[in-house]
């Protein structure tokens, strides 16, 4: 498959966890602020679906291949950087309202996610291919997918 197939595809899975956390979201809508868990979803699926769109205007116009894959990982390496300060945030939402945060998961998907930012900068600054580029998207699906998972665990767990 070509990344042209690829990349909307992406997209289109980080919109449907994106209404999944709608829906979600208006289920839980009972005087409740939304926890930590509820804010990672949708930064990861946001992360996700704007990362998988990046590339494809770039290959499009007629950029060199490598030099949009150079772009696109610099960018979505800026992102990663990111993300611990988004995990730390979502620490603290989760300890301001008395919830435990479950530590094991959320180093496997905050430590995850920065395990690609080396891969995203060799491929920015070396490679300048497709895959360590889709590697690193097929990871923040599969992040946002586990905190879907622990949202909506979390919800029928309160019934």
């Amino acid at each position: 498959m070509s990344p042209f197939d690829l990349l909307p595809a992406l997209a289109e899975i980080a919109v449907a966890l994106l209404g999944f956390a709608a829906i979600v979201s208006v289920f839980q809508a009972r005087g409740e602020t939304a926890d930590g868990r509820f804010w990672s979803m949708l930064q990861f699926a946001f992360a996700t679906f704007a990362f998988a769109l990046l590339p494809l205007p770039l290959l499009a116009s007629g950029v060199a291949q490598t030099t949009s894959w150079a772009v696109s990982s610099a960018a979505f390496a800026a992102f990663v950087v990111y993300v611990p300060f988004l995990g730390a945030r979502s620490l603290r939402r989760d300890q301001a309202v008395g919830r435990p945060a479950n530590l094991p998961v959320f180093t496997l998907i905050f430590g995850g996610s920065v395990l690609s930012l080396p891969l995203l900068v060799y491929n920015a600054v070396e490679l300048r291919v497709f895959w360590p580029y889709l590697a690193a998207l097929v990871w923040f699906s599969l992040a946002t997918a586990l905190v879907f998972l622990r949202v909506l665990h979390a919800w029928l767990g309160r019934e």
